[in-house]
């Protein structure tokens, strides 16, 4: 540490009376005094903007919230009635203004909105659904939703051959896959050939719907899935139960 003379601390003293920075004559002091004015007005307009962003923030923060409590709302009252068309398009407003709450909703719109027959509104959401999570999905699985919007649109022709091609492929898939390596599921490929079956009963195909009612029931045998098949009863008539009466039916026209 550096110590100083006393006549040297004096020296300094003495010269620092007249020069001083805080001193009624410095520089400093004189201009705090002559933009006083200016100041205060600087902290003030600071001050200001501070609380108006902070109204800003406060009230899209309430807005948010309002709408993501309408978009919920909304969407039990579609649930109750797919045909509301209030509630539809208040949705549709919402979705496009709060883009983040589209993968909550997309898909559970498409879906209530083709049960209740209306697939050409369900079309949309349907769309931006697939399209979103096609990334995510692996492609039978996309294939298959694609699929499901040309049903709903009643193109019951064109969505007969691209289940077909898709059946193809996973069978071409199985086929060539490492058998320790799951490219998709079983129930994939179990509600694929359902639906090509309804498809070739729809338009009539009589010949290729009793051959692939065949194929359903040796893939059957060879993947026994009970519990699966509980999903599709109707009262005490199974899936299995309606196969066989539909295959004899189809046997003896």
């Amino acid at each position: 540490m550096i110590q100083m003379k006393k006549g040297e601390e004096a020296e300094l003293l003495a010269e620092s009376d007249g020069g001083s920075f805080f001193s009624n004559d410095s520089p400093l002091v004189d201009w705090f005094t002559a933009n006083a004015r200016y100041l205060l007005l600087g902290v003030a307009a600071a001050f200001l903007l501070l609380l108006l962003l902070y109204q800003l923030t406060h009230e899209s923060t309430q807005k948010i919230e309002k709408d993501y409590f309408s978009a919920a709302q909304a969407f039990a009252q579609l649930e109750k009635n797919p045909h509301a068309q209030e509630s539809l398009l208040q949705l549709s407003v919402l979705l496009k203004q709060r883009p983040e709450l589209q993968p909550a909703y997309d898909g559970l719109i498409a879906e209530n909105l083709i049960a209740a027959g209306l697939g050409e509104e369900a079309l949309p959401f349907g769309h931006r659904a697939i399209q979103r999570t096609a990334a995510e999905n692996h492609p039978f699985y996309a294939d298959y939703a694609s699929t499901t919007l040309l049903i709903a649109q009643k193109q019951y022709g064109r969505s007969l051959q691209e289940s077909k091609t898709l059946h193809q492929r996973m069978m071409e898939a199985t086929a060539a896959a490492d058998p320790h390596k799951e490219l998709f599921g079983d129930p994939l490929f179990f509600v694929n050939l359902l639906r090509i079956v309804s498809l070739e009963q729809v338009l009539g195909l009589a010949t290729q719907e009793l051959a692939t009612w065949n194929e359903w029931k040796k893939w059957l045998e060879k993947k026994p899935s009970a519990e699966f098949l509980e999903q599709f009863k109707v009262g005490e008539v199974s899936l299995l139960n309606y196969a066989e009466a539909r295959i004899k039916q189809l046997q003896n026209p």
